[in-house]
C-alpha cells in the first residue's frame, strides 16, 4: 500500500511526457493515417463525382475521365460490390493498357482513396503523352474504304502524323502501309513523292485500337506544296499537247512524248547528280523526276506515264514486278475492253516496238508480276497496227 502514491506519481509524469512536445519526439517514425470525414456527408455525388456499385460502372469511369482527357477525376464507391483498392488498380491498369484511347494517350493513372464515414471516395490523376489538340485529329473508320479515303485526304495535305480509331480487325500495321503505297501509286498527283510510313497500333490487341502513321517526306510542307503545284501544271500541259481523242493514239502519243523528254536511269532511286532545278538530288522514282528534272528509273516513267493518263482519261496503273529478274516498274493500260503492258522506260532507251502494247505472251520470260491483282492483258492491238492506223489516219487529213 505505502508503493501506491509513488506508482501514482509515475504514471502522472508518464501521461504529461507522452502530451509534451518535447517526449513526443521519441515515438516518431513514419505512418499511414486513415481519418474517417466528421462533417456533413452528402447525400449524393457531387457535380465531378461519379457514383460506382461495381467493377464495370469503375472501369466505365476511369474510361469516361481519360476519353474527356480529364486530368481528375472523382469516383465514389456506393454501396460497392468488391475491394476498392484492389479494383481500382485493375481498373486504371485495364484502361491504361488495354483500351485504344488509355493505350495510345495515356502515360501513367495514379489516384488517392478516402474513406467517407459510408463510402469510400478516390480522387484520380491522369498524366497523358499526347495533347488535347493532338488527339483532336483522331477519326474513327470502320470500313478500308473510309481509311483509304482518309490516308488519300492527308497525303494531299502532307499531314505528318495520321491517327485512326477503329474496331475493324481487317486493319493492320502492314494494311494502312499497302494502302499508302495504292494511294500513291494510284494517284502520282496526291503527293510529289513517297513518304517513308511508320504505323503503330495502340494497343497491339484490341477490340478497338488506334492507328499513328507518321509519315516522312523528307521535304518541308511548303516545299511539297511548291512541287505538287509545278507537277500538276507540268502534267495539264503536257496532255494538252496531245490534241487527239482517240483513246490508243492518245496513250502512245503519252509514251513517245515522255521517252522524248526524260533520259532513263537505270540503278538507283536517288540520281546523285546531275542536280536537280532547285540544286537538290533527283528523285528518279517520282513522276517530277521524270516530267520536271528529266531524269528517271522504271518507277518515275511508270508514275509520269500514269499522270499523263489520268489527264488525258485513258485507264492505267502502275505495276510492281521484275525484268530481267532485277526489280523493276511498268504499266498496264486498257483501250476499249483490253487491257496491254506498256513499258515507257524501255521504250525511252530502245524504242516502242516491243514495249508498247504488249499481251501478257510478250512478256513471259523477260517480265514476271503478281497476276492476282492486276488483269489479264489479252488484247488485239498491237504497236504495228497503231502506228499503220496513225499513218493512214493523218493521210485522210
Amino acid at each position: 500500500m505505502k508503493r501506491f502514491p509513488a506508482l501514482f506519481t509515475a504514471f502522472v509524469l508518464i501521461f504529461q511526457c507522452l502530451t509534451a512536445a518535447g517526449c513526443a519526439s521519441l515515438f516518431k517514425k513514419e505512418y499511414i493515417s486513415v481519418t474517417e470525414h466528421i462533417g456533413e456527408t452528402p447525400d449524393a455525388p457531387g457535380d465531378s463525382a461519379v457514383e460506382v456499385s461495381g467493377f464495370n460502372d469503375l472501369r466505365n469511369a476511369v474510361t469516361r475521365f481519360v476519353v474527356g482527357h480529364s486530368e481528375t477525376g472523382r469516383v465514389e464507391f456506393r454501396n460497392y460490390d468488391g475491394n476498392v483498392n484492389t479494383d481500382l488498380a485493375k481498373a486504371c491498369w485495364q484502361v491504361k493498357s488495354e483500351t485504344a484511347y488509355g493505350a495510345y494517350a495515356v502515360d501513367y493513372i495514379s489516384y488517392d482513396v478516402n474513406h467517407i464515414v459510408s463510402y469510400y471516395a478516390a480522387d484520380v490523376y491522369i498524366n497523358y503523352r499526347h495533347t488535347r489538340e493532338e488527339l483532336s485529329k483522331l477519326t474513327t473508320a470502320e470500313n478500308t474504304g473510309i481509311v483509304r479515303d482518309h490516308l488519300k485526304n492527308c497525303l494531299e495535305k502532307a499531314d505528318t502524323v495520321i491517327l485512326i480509331q477503329t474496331g475493324n480487325r481487317l486493319i493492320t500495321t502492314d494494311g494502312i502501309k499497302e494502302m499508302i503505297l495504292d494511294v500513291y501509286y494510284g494517284d502520282p498527283l496526291v503527293s510529289p513523292v513517297l513518304p517513308d510510313a511508320d504505323v503503330m497500333a495502340y494497343p497491339e490487341r484490341g477490340i478497338q485500337r488506334i492507328f499513328e502513321t507518321r509519315l516522312d517526306y523528307s521535304r518541308g510542307r511548303e516545299k511539297l506544296a511548291e512541287m505538287k503545284t509545278r507537277l500538276f501544271d507540268t502534267v495539264s500541259e503536257t496532255a494538252a499537247s496531245i490534241s487527239t481523242e482517240e483513246p490508243v493514239i492518245a496513250a502512245m502519243e503519252a509514251c513517245l512524248l515522255l521517252s522524248g523528254i526524260c533520259e532513263y536511269v537505270a540503278d538507283g532511286s536517288i540520281q546523285p547528280g546531275p542536280a536537280g532545278i532547285d540544286g537538290e538530288t533527283i528523285n528518279l522514282s517520282t513522276a517530277y523526276g521524270a516530267l520536271i528534272e528529266n531524269y528517271a528509273n522504271g518507277e518515275g516513267f511508270a508514275m509520269a506515264y500514269k499522270a499523263l493518263c489520268d489527264a488525258l482519261s485513258v485507264e492505267c496503273r502502275v505495276v510492281s514486278g521484275r525484268m530481267d529478274k532485277a526489280p523493276h516498274v511498268w504499266n498496264i493500260i486498257r483501250i476499249d475492253d483490253d487491257y496491254y503492258h506498256v513499258d515507257v522506260s524501255q521504250s525511252a532507251k530502245f524504242g516502242m516496238d516491243g514495249f508498247f502494247l504488249n499481251n501478257d505472251s510478250d512478256m513471259w520470260g523477260r517480265y514476271l508480276w503478281d497476276t492476282e491483282k492486276n488483269p489479264e492483258c489479252e488484247g488485239s492491238f498491237s504497236y504495228r497496227d497503231i502506228i499503220v492506223w496513225a499513218d493512214l489516219d493523218e493521210a485522210a487529213a
